[in-house]
């Protein structure tokens, strides 16, 4: 889990790096407050990173204390294990990377989309792929949820295979309690709501500029007409301005008001459904 961890931060600000620039937040041409760009500069800033990390340390704690017990995890690891893991392996190596991949999960999915909407980005219509140059976030917000797919996939594989392999392989560990699958449900119906609200934010964002751009030449072609009621050819007064606006307007109109091309959706579908579809599928004893 914890290499899934190192990797998926990797892969995710990797791909949240490349969307920044390909979004024109960098190109100084672009009509951006210096207070909005500043603030596409990390996915989360250092202090809320750190204080989320000092919170989630003391909620560790408090619940290896109070729900599972010192003495009987003493018990079980052994005073040398104990002491590394209290004090090296999780404050220091699977807390962090953990605690970073699930804010910067939520900063992609929750932040970003607000950030976008609010730095008022305009969509390049002339995109050959009809995305209005929001394909970038297309791919980050679903690479991210891959991520998130995959940490469920593993956490499912870890708690089912002494079900699954029962009659090929003897293992130690009991098979988990009817109440595994439901936190697994839990977990899955999070990363679904999520998901759902990026897109729906993004969508809402990318339609309103449509529309916007439309009313907008909406107004140049009825400057370029005599009579906007009247549809002849010899009612335009201005043929350049009803050119430009109609040439305009066939590009605007294609453009779609979602960051994401059909394979992309297939991609996200099948990732959506997997781990619920395996969740449901494995009987549990009892």
């Amino acid at each position: 889990m914890t290499i899934l961890g190192v990797v998926g931060l990797r892969y995710i600000h990797n791909s949240y790096d490349d969307a920044v620039p390909q979004l024109g937040i960098e190109d100084n041409t672009v009509d951006i407050d210096p207070s909005m760009r500043s603030q596409f500069e990390g996915l989360v800033p250092l202090r809320v990173r750190v204080l989320g990390y000092l919170a989630t340390l003391v909620i560790y704690y408090s619940f290896l204390v109070f729900v599972l017990g010192i003495p009987q995890v003493l018990d079980i690891s052994g005073l040398g294990l104990f002491l590394y893991a209290q004090t090296v392996s999780f404050p220091l190596i699977i807390v962090p990377i953990l605690f970073e991949l699930g804010i910067s999960y939520v900063a992609v999915h929750v932040i970003i989309p607000r950030r976008i909407a609010k730095a008022d980005l305009g969509l390049f219509y002339y995109d050959p792929r009809n995305l209005g140059g929001f394909e970038p976030v297309g791919e980050l917000l679903k690479r991210s949820y891959y991520i998130y797919t995959a940490i469920l996939l593993i956490w499912f594989i870890q708690g089912h295979a002494p079900v699954i392999l029962s009659e090929v392989l003897m293992s130690p560990y009991p098979p988990p309690a009817p109440i595994y699958q439901v936190a697994l449900s839990a977990v899955w119906i999070v990363g679904v709501v999520t998901i759902g609200y990026s897109m729906y934010r993004t969508h809402s964002f990318m339609r309103m500029k449509k529309r916007e751009k439309i009313r907008s030449l909406e107004q140049e072609l009825k400057q370029a007409v005599k009579d906007p009621h009247d549809a002849t050819l010899s009612n335009i007064k201005d043929r350049e301005q009803y050119e430009g606006a109609q040439e305009t307007l066939s590009h605007v109109k294609t453009t779609k008001t979602y960051p994401t091309t059909f394979a992309m959706w297939t991609q996200i579908f099948i990732s959506v459904l997997l781990p619920q579809a395996l969740n449901m599928a494995v009987q549990l004893p009892g």
